[in-house]
This record gives C-alpha cells, structure tokens and sequence, in this order.
C-alpha cells in the first residue's frame, strides 16, 4: 500500500516532494510523520514528543520502560529515548496488509492522543508509580553494562 493510498485513507492531501514520507503538524507541539516503506510493506508513524534535559533522563528512562510495558502508555506503540540528546520519540510500525480503512483512522487517532500525552508527560518531572521521583544521575546497581543513561 502506497503511501498516497495511506494519506487518502485519512482523508490527507500527499505533500510535495516525497513518494514515501509525508509530515503533518498537530498541533504547536507536535508533528506526525508518516513513512512508508520503499517495497509498501509496512507503515510507519513517528513523533518527537520531547527532549528531557539530561538530570531527568535516567527516571524518565524508567518511566518510558513502565508506559512501553505492554504498549500500556503508547496507544500501541512504543517510546524511544535517545541517550545523548534526549530525545524523546513515539513510533508504531504496522503491516501494510493489515490496514483497511474502518481501522486506520482510529489507530492513526490513537496514536496522536499517546504522543499528546506524552508531549505533557516529557515537559514533568518523572512519575514512577510506587516510588518518589528522582531526578538522580546514579546509576542502579541493577542496571546492566547495556543501558546507558
């Protein structure tokens, strides 16, 4: 599926100058991008929803962990924190094959709610239930040689 069958299906107009990836402002805080796939396979949207200052970043890691924990906080998607930036991105990829019209807009609709929120949710100290917010830089002692914070 192409990605102006994709944007029709929306009720979008293709902007100029790319056959695969189109970006639309939301709002003054958020823009959507929708990627398509060069061989039409799969749909990707993405949204930046943030950039958390480099004190926060560890809690904010734990709280993007809790709320991608079975897509519970990312209207299925998933949460992405850049460690030297801090860039805060929501993306959701799907299979082309599955998309039909009765079912795109309400999963597109959705995903925009998740990264509205989460535009809120970057600008706030971290809330990790059952614990107070830490601001911290430590590191905790469970925490593998992996993650980088």
């Amino acid at each position: 599926m192409s990605l102006s069958q994709i944007l029709t299906m929306l009720g979008l107009t293709a902007p100029d100058g790319s056959d695969d990836t189109a970006q639309f402002l939301v709002d003054e805080t958020l823009k959507l991008e929708i990627h398509v796939t060069e061989d039409d396979a799969f749909l990707h949207l993405r949204a930046t929803v943030g950039t958390v200052p480099a004190e926060m970043r560890q809690a904010k890691a734990m709280e993007i962990a809790i709320a991608n924990y079975n897509g519970a906080m990312t209207g299925g998607g998933a949460l992405g924190l850049h460690p030297e930036s801090g860039e805060v991105m929501l993306f959701l990829t799907m299979p082309c094959d599955a998309i039909t019209a009765s079912l795109l807009e309400p999963i597109v609709s959705r995903f925009i709610d998740a990264a509205m929120v989460w535009v809120d949710r970057c600008q706030a100290p971290s809330e990790i239930p059952g614990e107070a917010a830490t601001e911290s830089t430590d590191r905790p002692a469970a925490a593998g040689a992996w993650m980088r914070i």
